[in-house]
């Protein structure tokens, strides 16, 4: 079934089909149209048997219904608006100020007609087709929806400053969609920070977050502005910002000059009514240049619009800011270089030298890694993983066991002060025992922590007083290993009753031997 269009054209793809020996590609080029859907009327005539001629007799809609007998498949219930007349006033006004235009018709015809009239979207799109269709050029305005959009350009002049006039100012204009409210700053470049930066201020000053944010084509932020696919690659830093506020990015489309108009248009106010002022001063820093800018753009903002009884700024503070997304917590952190990565089987990457752990996430395949002056963020997606504070080349980063896998946690946690802060819940002979596994010189960590994992075993629960009087036993001795203790425990040497026994014996033997009585028989 091939697609509906306008009569007009279906009429002249059935002339062209049968007074021509064109293609289907040729006729779709001509009449501006797919090869597909000139291809279905091709089907269409044939199977139909209609001539040229015929169609000729029939007006736009009766030729749409004689290929499509359906349509249109639903009818408007809506007023009918005089066409004629709104071309010939916009025509007739078209560039002057103050003068009427499509908004008031539209006005016009909700109040004769009420709930019969369109609304403001639907009579647009009406005045738009019809001349789309008749191929009469007219430009429509364009409304926005407070808190929806802003708008920025970079503005084409720039100008020297500085006590010598070394430096050169670039300046960068904004515009709401709604409020029309106009915001200006001076940049030292036209980079991706200075774009970056004074979206922010803006957003900032309005302690909100405009829906979308529309700017130039600029290699600044889009990395493939030459490129006719609307679906841009965005400049890292800029994707993030984007993320960091939750507004869309959409750049100017090629070859869609009106698509940024309201930047624009600010872009001319500035060089029309604060450019030819600033000439005419001295300025020694960026921040006179700012106040003084600030200072004018007030005046502007604050001068009634043109058929309206407000202001900029009146439109701006009582709708524009209100309706705004929620302004961050904290502002956007730039960073001095973003990377993004695949995860290597080591979970640790290098930078500057120094290797720095990626933590153990399941899923996580690729991160991005935020480069700060301080500080390197590693991130996967919308989610931080780690913030490591950035060391100099030559350091080593200390490992946080948390960032491990479960299975090699236990062997960092579990060293000497871990096991010395058990120990010291017991007793100082306890402590004593446990920092001997640990020489630091021919014993390996790894051997003290598994000598101290068998100590831990043999206090059982309940019998910790027996295990204490076992590593005073062995700390008098001097025996300080878990064979000795071990030892001790099972022999039960360290009991008070047994200690006397062998005191008993002690003298016994003693006391033989200065009788001189020869053999000793101790029992």
């Amino acid at each position: 079934m091939p697609a509906v269009i306008p009569g007009d054209q279906i009429k002249e793809i059935v002339h062209l089909i049968q007074h021509t020996t064109h293609s289907n590609a040729k006729i779709a080029e001509v009449v501006g149209v797919t090869r597909v859907t000139v291809g279905n009327y091709r089907k269409k005539v044939i199977s139909l048997g209609v001539s040229s001629s015929l169609l000729d007799h029939l007006d736009e809609l009766e030729t749409q219904q004689f290929f499509h007998p359906n349509y249109p498949y639903r009818q408007s219930k809506k007023a009918p608006i005089s066409f004629d007349e709104v071309s010939a006033v916009i025509k007739k006004n078209k560039g002057k100020k103050g003068t009427e235009n499509i908004s008031h018709y539209h006005e016009e015809n909700v109040k004769e007609h009420g709930k019969d009239a369109d609304c403001r979207s639907g009579y647009y799109k009406k005045i738009k087709d019809h001349f789309k269709n008749n191929k009469d050029d007219i430009c429509l305005p364009q409304y926005y929806y407070p808190g929806e959009v802003l708008f920025t350009d970079f503005v084409g002049p720039t100008e020297k400053y500085g006590p010598n006039d070394e430096f050169t100012a670039n300046f960068i204009a904004s515009c709401f969609g709604y409020s029309k409210y106009l915001g200006y700053e001076v940049t030292d470049y036209q980079k991706t920070y200075d774009w970056c930066s004074h979206i922010q201020s803006r957003f900032k000053q309005a302690n909100g977050v405009t829906i979308r944010v529309v700017h130039d084509n600029t290699k600044a932020l889009v990395t493939t502005p030459k490129t006719r696919n609307q679906n841009l690659k965005l400049n890292k830093v800029y994707q993030l910002m984007a993320r960091w506020f939750k507004f869309k990015p959409c750049p100017t489309p090629v070859y869609s000059p009106t698509f940024n108009a309201l930047a624009e248009n600010a872009v001319k106010i500035f060089e029309n009514e604060i450019l030819p002022k600033l000439r005419k001063r001295k300025f020694d820093t960026k921040e006179e240049l700012n106040a003084y800018i600030a200072k004018l753009t007030d005046k502007i903002n604050r001068r009634k619009l043109t058929g309206e009884n407000r202001s900029r700024h009146d439109k701006f503070y009582g709708e524009e800011v209100p309706a705004m997304l929620p302004y961050p917590e904290k502002d956007f952190p730039f960073p001095l270089k973003v990377r993004d990565i695949k995860v290597p089987k080591t979970w640790n990457f290098k930078q500057d030298g120094v290797a720095y752990p990626i933590p153990r996430t399941p899923g996580v395949t690729k991160v991005t890694l935020l480069i700060h002056q301080d500080e390197v963020e590693v991130k996967s997606g919308t989610k931080s993983l780690v913030v490591h504070k950035r060391l100099k080349p030559g350091e080593i980063h200390k490992i946080d066991p948390a960032h491990l896998d479960e299975k090699y946690q236990q062997y960092y946690i579990e060293d000497k002060a871990y096991f010395v802060e058990w120990a010291r819940k017991l007793s100082p002979s306890v402590v004593t025992l446990v920092e001997a596994q640990f020489n630091g010189v021919s014993t390996p960590d790894y051997s003290g922590r598994e000598e101290c994992l068998m100590i831990q075993e043999l206090c059982i629960e309940g019998k910790e007083k027996a295990f204490i009087d076992a590593c005073d036993f062995v700390e008098v001795y001097g025996q300080l290993s878990f064979e000795d203790l071990e030892s001790v425990l099972n022999s039960n040497a360290a009991h008070v009753k047994t200690g006397l026994r062998c005191m008993d014996m002690f003298d016994q033997i003693e006391r033989d031997e200065m009788n001189n009585q020869g053999d000793n028989y101790v029992h």
